[in-house]
């Protein structure tokens, strides 16, 4: 940037500068005294650095020395611990050595080399053998022999010595009310036995602690974080201490260092006082500069003029720029202008209105924009427009105006951005054309479609179609107590799907949730909910209906059994009236003793309730109740069912033969429901082997081991069902009988799934169909859901 302004610059910038010249009194006063302060910051500032770089060498030396001591301790307690594992080898393999004054004096050379070491003994499994003291007073402890060991930590560390078989540290401990703490070194030998030396913290640390260290910082060792012993200094420390792990000791053992605090301003040398006595130096130089200052006025305007523009440019390059001064004259355009306009190299600053790139035929609407603006009268600051360029192409132009003021807020100038938005214009169209197809095609559906997001922390509808807004008009609760109530709230297909029933209504909505981004970015629940009353209604109508066919079915198979019945009933009846007619004429002829009336009234009660039993499975099967799913005897659901399946044998002249494995004992189902379907199923196969020569049927009940259920199978040698009626045969309403009602099979089918079971049909290998029904095995402690 050059520093003086051509003659052909200074007209340019004429219109973006002020013309009052700058008084000493005011701007070059002030500045001068800023630019003091300044440089004075810059120096306070400078100090505290190098004071806080002196600080933080400082820190770092004293965590190097920290390491270094952490290596010292490592070493002298490996040292040690080899020490005491030869001590323990020399004791320990030297069996008479253990008791004897030659293994005392061991002891105290061991004590006197490592004065940290205040106590040897030789303990065998939890019992102290032997204990020998240090020979300094003040530290001196001793065992007695036979005691046995108490703290629990030393135990615990005795046994996982003796487990790894190799030395190892204890925690730090107090003892017996003493203010030294100890740790416990702990060597393992054979035969469970061992040597236990205690060692002291605080004669250890000292001699392993530098003074230089203790002079610059405070040392602690922690013991799970809570201090156990740390040097004592009136100096104040910081709160930015550091921990450091201390190897072969237990992890739970740390040494934490914390440094002492340093005055303010703290170096080791004049290093700060001479950069003060500097910059008082480049003060006085500083004032000389204050006359040429004033020279520097016009300078100033320039350099004023250009960071407008370059401040203007940077903040807006992405679009077309175009700076004019207050006359509305062109001082600058960027290339995105000259590009958007197709201006290719031509300058046009310097020009006034009416500008050369202006299409002629729209000049005078532009000209009086232009003067609008130089006026400040119906100022829009940003609209759109079709901009015509010089080559008569059209675009449409997005233009934003903003006023270049300068540093006292007056303006000097206006800054014009242009954007092409004629494809952004296209596809917001697109976008606006296809949201009004998708919102006319949820408008003209059934469901209730509602979108609901929130906006500044509140809850609100984004979107409801006619169906929705008609039943709940702009609630969003309905939207929510609907989501709230799905069951199984699954989303990893990405949609929520519920069948509801919505209570406030009392109607059934069949739910689908899924999120999404609405259109301006905001993420939304979208949900679609179907009014399926009327369907329920229907299906609750249609299991009724089923309940009334299985009735009517179950009646239907009652009244074929009617003359059956009679011929059954006629011989318990016919044996009553003969046995009391016999006893009434035996008492007449007076023949008749005591026993006799006993034995012909006991003859008279069993046939009574022979007839009794035929009436009242008739009644059972006859009257209508709600599933009770029981444990139910596979041998007396067979024998209840062919009481009255041998009804129907007699009549049609046809045998049934039973097959009942032994493995099987109980299923789960309702007895009388299964008693209906096998006696359906035996009637059918005893009229599809009517026409035929063979009128065996057999039923076979076995297990089904793999699946855990049992198999009831009825087979017959009649003519076969052919392969496209067998399609056909479950279906609601299809019968191969003349005078059939097409729901027995459906009925027996959703008998079976009720018990979550199957009903299926199969060919006969020797000639006729097998059906086929499965009920699940009765387990002990098992529970059943129907």
């Amino acid at each position: 940037m050059k520093v003086l302004a051509t003659r052909k610059d200074e007209s340019l910038f004429q219109g973006l500068s002020r013309t009052e010249e700058i008084s000493p009194g005011n701007f070059g006063f002030y500045a001068t005294w800023i630019a003091l302060a300044v440089i004075l910051s810059v120096f306070v500032i400078s100090a505290l650095y190098i004071s806080h770089i002196y600080r933080t060498n400082e820190r770092n030396d004293i965590a190097q020395s920290a390491e270094l001591l952490a290596e010292t301790v490592d070493a002298r307690l490996s040292t040690t611990s080899e020490a005491v594992s030869r001590y323990s080898f020399s004791i320990f393999h030297h069996p008479n050595w253990r008791l004897s004054t030659r293994a005392q004096g061991l002891a105290r050379r061991l004590m006197e080399s490592r004065p940290e070491i205040v106590e040897i003994s030789l303990v065998k499994d939890e019992t102290v053998l032997t204990s020998y003291a240090s020979g300094f007073a003040f530290e001196a402890l001793s065992l007695p022999a036979g005691q046995k060991l108490a703290m629990q930590d030393t135990l615990e560390t005795l046994k996982r010595a003796h487990d790894s078989e190799t030395a190892l540290f204890s925690n730090p401990y107090f003892y017996k009310g003493n203010s030294t703490p100890y740790i416990n070194l702990i060597v393992p030998s054979t035969n469970n036995e061992a040597i236990i030396a205690r060692i002291s913290l605080a004669g250890f640390m000292h001699q392993v602690t530098p003074s230089s260290l203790l002079d610059r910082a405070s040392l602690s060792l922690k013991v799970n974080g809570k201090k156990f012993i740390s040097t004592s200094s009136v100096a104040q420390t910081t709160e930015e201490s550091f921990d450091i792990l201390l190897p072969p000791l237990p992890p739970a053992v740390t040494l934490s260092v914390s440094p002492f605090n340093r005055p303010f301003l703290f170096t080791k040398d004049l290093s700060t006082l001479s950069i003060l006595g500097l910059g008082t130096a480049l003060l006085v130089a500083f004032l000389g500069l204050a006359g040429f200052q004033i020279r520097q006025r016009r300078t100033s305007r320039h350099l004023l003029a250009e960071s407008v523009i370059r401040r203007a440019m940077s903040e807006s390059i992405a679009s077309g720029l175009r700076v004019t001064d207050m006359r509305g004259m062109i001082v600058y355009v960027n290339r995105a202008f000259r590009d958007l306009f197709r201006l290719g190299n031509k300058q046009i600053a310097g020009e006034m209105p009416p500008y050369s790139y202006w299409s002629e035929h729209e000049r005078d609407e532009y000209l009086k924009l232009a003067r609008d603006v130089t006026d400040g009268e119906n100022l829009r600051r940003q609209f759109e427009t079709t901009v015509t360029r010089p080559d008569g192409t059209t675009f449409i132009a997005s233009i934003e105006l903003n006023p270049l003021t300068d540093d006292s807020g007056n303006q000097i100038g206006w800054l014009e951005m242009v954007s092409d938005i004629t494809e952004a214009k296209k596809i917001a169209d697109e976008l606006a054309r296809g949201r009004e197809r998708i919102t006319k095609v949820l408008d003209s559906i059934d469901s209730a479609v509602s979108v609901l997001g929130k906006r500044n922390g509140e809850t609100i509808l984004l979107y409801t179609n006619p169906t929705y807004h008609n039943l709940w008009g702009d609630d969003p609760s309905p939207h929510q107590k609907l989501v709230s109530e799905i069951p199984n709230k699954d989303a990893s297909s990405g949609t929520l799907t519920g069948i509801i029933h919505y209570l406030p209504e009392d109607k059934w909505f069949d739910v689908r949730e899924r999120e999404l981004v609405w259109t301006d970015g905001l993420t939304a629940e979208l949900q679609i909910a179907t009014d399926i009353t009327e369907r329920r209604k229907n299906e609750e109508l249609v299991a009724q209906q089923e309940k009334k066919a299985e009735l009517s079915s179950r009646l239907i198979t009652m009244g074929e059994m009617a003359s059956s019945l009679a011929h059954e009933l006629n011989q318990p009846l016919g044996a009553i009236t003969n046995y009391a007619s016999a006893a009434l004429t035996l008492m007449q002829m007076g023949k008749l003793s005591e026993s006799d009336c006993a034995q012909a009234f006991n003859k008279v009660s069993n046939q009574a309730e022979r007839a009794a039993a035929i009436i009242k499975r008739i009644r059972s099967f006859a009257k209508r109740t709600a599933p009770e799913m029981t444990p139910t005897p596979v041998q007396k659901l067979i024998d209840e069912t062919m009481e009255l399946a041998l009804i129907q044998a007699k009549k049609r002249d046809a045998t049934v033969k039973l097959d009942i494995s032994p493995e099987v004992s109980s299923v789960v189902c309702d007895a009388v429901m299964i008693e209906q379907l096998l006696l359906n199923l035996l009637k059918n196969a005893m009229e599809a082997a009517e026409p035929c020569e063979n009128h065996e049927i057999t039923l076979t009940v076995k297990p089904l081991e793999a699946e855990h259920q049992v198999a009831f199978e009825i087979s017959d040698h009649g003519p076969g069902i052919p392969a496209d009626v067998k399609a056909k045969l479950f279906e609601p309403f299809f019968s191969t009988k003349a005078e059939g009602m097409g729901i027995g099979l459906n009925i027996c089918r959703s008998i079976a799934e009720m018990h979550q079971g199957r009903l299926r049909v199969e060919d006969n290998p020797g000639g006729g169909t097998i059906f086929i029904l499965t009920l699940p095995a009765y387990t002990e402690g098992a529970a059943f859901q129907a």
